[in-house]
């Protein structure tokens, strides 16, 4: 999928009535716009793929985000109590959560499971030549990671793992 393809499907759900998924689609666009000004597309560029690989990462981590943000905001509704769920402003769509899951999962990368991510970390420290790695180094781990492994790599994971590591 690219950029236009998702533009087209905003249009084409407007054309057959289905406000919900036209909004699910323009909120997942929303998101892309977002990531494309940000950090995400330097990585994406970064790896040497073609424009409409980059477009597919950046639908896919716009789904990303939109996702963790419907997510967290249905969290926060269902921990509501029922008569204040009534007059909340707090707005979730099941329809476009689904739809982020369905693009995440089409276009999506495979993300590295935990034990991968330990296993990779391991690799880079030696390639860096770390043998004693502290903390003031994990920037450096890090961007090894994200430059060697891009959108397969679980960023907070790795965070996670890392920080563990070395303390």
């Amino acid at each position: 999928m690219n950029i236009q393809t998702l533009k087209k499907n905003i249009l084409l759900a407007k054309k057959d009535g289905d406000k919900n998924l036209s909004l699910a689609y323009g909120a997942v666009l929303k998101q892309v716009e977002k990531v494309t000004i940000g950090v995400v597309k330097k990585e994406v560029v970064d790896q040497n793929k073609t424009q409409d690989e980059i477009e597919n990462d950046l639908i896919v981590s716009g789904a990303t985000k939109e996702l963790k943000e419907q997510k967290e905001s249905k969290l926060a509704f269902e921990a509501l109590p029922k008569e204040k769920q009534e007059l909340t402003a707090v707005q979730f769509s099941a329809e476009t959560i689904a739809l982020c899951e369905k693009l995440i999962r089409e276009f999506g990368h495979k993300t590295m499971t935990e034990r991968e991510t330990e296993m990779a970390i391991e690799n880079t420290i030696l390639n860096l030549g770390l043998e004693n790695p502290t903390m003031k180094q994990m920037g450096q781990i890090m961007g090894s990671l994200v430059k060697e492994y891009g959108a397969d790599l679980d960023k907070g994971l790795a965070s996670e793992v890392i920080r563990k590591k070395l303390s």
